[in-house]
């Protein structure tokens, strides 16, 4: 075939439209910008798509998963998650006694006036209640109980002044515990001299 047949059949074809550019033409377009914006699906309209991002529909979708998230994840932080982490730092409290008064005492139990503090009850302030009567042990062996009033707690620690009654539980071992602090009680005491 000779070029001037080649030369009429490109020029046949450019005034078709079957050929997207003229004859004469030889460049191509080298922009990055030119060739990203064809799409193989949607041909030229793809540059009038707009990102998937700034589509109204994708901010529906994030705003319900949104939505379904929190309505999940608050009820189970505030009511599972956050009563658990403030149950375990209040089990690591101690409370200490200073002062401890009994009176009225009879074989089942005595009244008792008591003065103490609660340390280490953790950052948030808090109400610490004691639903059932505390157990009270020397030596290995439970002496009695007593029921507590609730405590109010803030910055890691609380103050107890409470007047109880106190139930005996175990005769024998109170017996010894009172016969012991008589013993303790009264090597501490200064003995009289008689002048």
């Amino acid at each position: 075939m000779s070029s001037a047949s080649n030369e009429k059949l490109t020029e046949h074809n450019y005034a078709s439209g079957s050929m997207p550019y003229r004859p004469d033409e030889v460049d191509y377009p080298h922009d990055k910008d030119e060739f990203d914006v064809y799409d193989e699906e949607h041909g030229h309209d793809a540059e009038k798509r707009p990102r998937f991002y700034k589509t109204k529909r994708f901010w529906i979708r994030c705003l319900v998963i949104l939505v379904v998230v929190l309505a999940v994840s608050i009820p189970l932080i505030l009511f599972v998650i956050l009563p658990k982490m403030v149950q375990s730092i209040v089990n690591g409290s101690t409370m200490s006694m200073y002062q401890l008064n009994m009176t009225d005492a009879t074989e089942l139990g005595m009244k008792v006036s008591l003065t103490g503090g609660i340390d280490n009850a953790g950052i948030f302030p808090a109400t610490i209640e004691f639903p059932e009567p505390i157990i009270v042990s020397w030596e290995g062996h439970q002496l009695g109980s007593m029921a507590m009033s609730s405590v109010k707690a803030s910055g890691g620690k609380a103050s107890i002044t409470d007047a109880t009654s106190f139930t005996i539980i175990n005769k024998e071992a109170f017996t010894t515990f009172a016969k012991q602090m008589v013993r303790h009680c009264t090597a501490i005491l200064p003995s009289s001299n008689a002048s």
